[in-house]
């Protein structure tokens, strides 16, 4: 899990989520840092999807996989099987949302040190999620 997500990176996530949300008439509820997903859609006081969100700064072509962190995908199948749960990453193109399922993927090793200014305490096992199993929410020419 990475260690230092900051201000800016919640904002950037809260963002992404009240855009799909509007678009799809939900409410939102954000998490504490600590719980295992970001948010939830919501209709009145009741949660109806748990909601993990990330932005990158490349298109969604540059990799043919979305890497994402095991232990977060292991968290969001088992919230799965209590209420729908979806990825949304915001690409240069716009948002994309991917449902998390039963579906298996190629597990990967992540070492962030170098030239990323993360440390070695951010080094984990990921998920690869090939792109085109996500499917876009809104385009870039949205206005949010």
């Amino acid at each position: 899990m990475i260690l230092h997500e900051t201000q800016a990176d919640r904002r950037t996530e809260a963002r992404i989520v009240e855009a799909v949300a509007t678009k799809h008439g939900f409410g939102t509820a954000f998490c504490s840092k600590a719980y295992p997903v970001d948010s939830m859609f919501m209709r009145g006081r009741r949660p109806v999807c748990f909601v993990e969100a990330r932005h990158r700064n490349n298109s969604k072509d540059k990799y043919p996989t979305f890497m994402w962190s095991l232990q977060k995908f292991i968290h969001a199948k088992q919230f799965a099987e209590v209420l729908p749960t979806v990825l949304l990453v915001e690409w240069e193109e716009g948002i994309f949302s991917h449902r998390i399922n039963g579906d298996h993927y190629e597990i990967g090793y992540v070492n962030r040190t170098g030239t990323t200014g993360r440390t070695s305490a951010d080094n984990e096992p990921v998920i690869e999620i090939p792109t085109d199993k996500f499917k876009q929410e809104i385009p870039r020419e949205y206005e949010w």
